[in-house]
């Protein structure tokens, strides 16, 4: 599940006075209900997969589905064995064979096709030799996320047995939210003196900061891992803030921009961990474009329970100095939750 902060600003004035925002739009994200056919197989069993689902909104030709395979299945790793559909038509299809996704690209002639629910076949697919539960997740760029099982085991016909079983579905939300209310959704982070818009834009003599909660709540049931990436350093397009190197504080006066992370709580028993980069006392740099780990927690998480205690604070900290050049400055970070099963 995805979700965005889509700008990061500042506008230095010559005389050392800044004003800073960190603005951003929420990419729309919806749950979506996965039915998968058959839902209870045999072990070792070759045969197709579907997965249904109906979209929040339209297939649109370049739209990519992104289906995750556990790795049980004979077929998830061995990408000449693998052949998918969508409405009976074969996309273009790129099989990861490590973590065992299929990125699957929607053409026109599907989206032509398309009408409710979208039908995604998998071929060629022996299922798993150990009986368990085992996970198919999808997630859309269209927004849509889902879950659902395929229960794997000895046919419950046979003499004797009485197969009891049940489905519990996948339930996952993400927020970003105020720092004080954990249920008001935010996208904004205005670098000021006092915090979030609130007193001077940033000077030399004073830190700037600004934050947001990362709520997150699902029944996964090893948990969850959060991610960013951005689309390019803090800049105004020709000066790039100095990044912070978890060596010490921001201090005042001294070019420096990062973010400090504090993990928070969970409703599980699993105790949440920052991930190697962050740092809860000294600000880190927040440049990469690639996938950064933010955060891990090992078990399900409730943060409706309480949305300020059950998340992740993330505070943006600024410092400038006399010759941080004026002019306005930007950036986008993007947070990704992915459940683990």
């Amino acid at each position: 599940m995805v979700n965005k902060l889509t700008k990061v600003s500042a506008a230095l004035s010559l005389v050392a006075v800044a004003g800073m925002t960190l603005a951003s739009t929420a990419v729309s994200a919806a749950g979506v209900a996965i039915t998968v056919t058959p839902s209870a197989v045999q072990e070792s069993t070759a045969g197709n997969v579907t997965l249904a689902y109906t979209p929040s909104s339209a297939l649109a030709d370049g739209d990519v589905i992104t289906v995750s395979l556990d790795t049980g299945y004979a077929g998830s790793d061995a990408i000449t064995d693998l052949n998918v559909t969508v409405e009976g038509i074969a996309p273009t299809t790129v099989v990861n064979t490590t973590d065992g996704t299929a990125e699957i690209t929607i053409n026109g002639a599907i989206v032509t096709a398309a009408a409710g629910d979208v039908d995604v076949v998998f071929t060629g697919l022996t299922t798993p030799a150990v009986t368990g539960n085992y996970a198919l997740f999808v997630m859309s760029t269209g927004g849509d996320y889902g879950a659902n099982f395929q229960y794997v085991g000895t046919d419950a016909t046979e003499s004797q047995n009485v197969h009891v079983h049940a489905l519990i579905p996948l339930t996952l939300s993400f927020l970003i939210a105020e720092s004080a209310n954990g249920t008001v959704a935010t996208n904004d982070c205005h670098l000021t003196v006092g915090g979030n818009g609130v007193g001077a834009d940033p000077t030399t003599s004073s830190l700037s900061t600004c934050d947001y909660r990362l709520v997150v709540s699902t029944n996964a049931q090893n948990g969850y891992v959060i991610n960013y990436q951005v689309d390019a350093a803090f800049t105004n397009g020709t000066h790039t803030m100095t990044a912070g190197d978890k060596t010490g504080v921001v201090t005042a006066g001294t070019e420096e921009y990062g973010v400090i992370v504090d993990a928070g709580s969970a409703t599980s028993t699993a105790v949440p961990t920052i991930g190697g980069d962050m740092d809860a006392a000294n600000a880190v740099s927040y440049e990469s474009t690639g996938d950064v780990l933010v955060l891990t927690v090992a078990g399900p998480n409730d943060a409706t329970a309480d949305e300020v205690v059950n998340s992740a604070k993330v505070t943006h900290q600024l410092a400038i100095s006399p010759e941080t050049p004026s002019g306005y400055y930007e950036q986008v970070v993007t947070y990704t939750v992915t459940p683990t099963f």
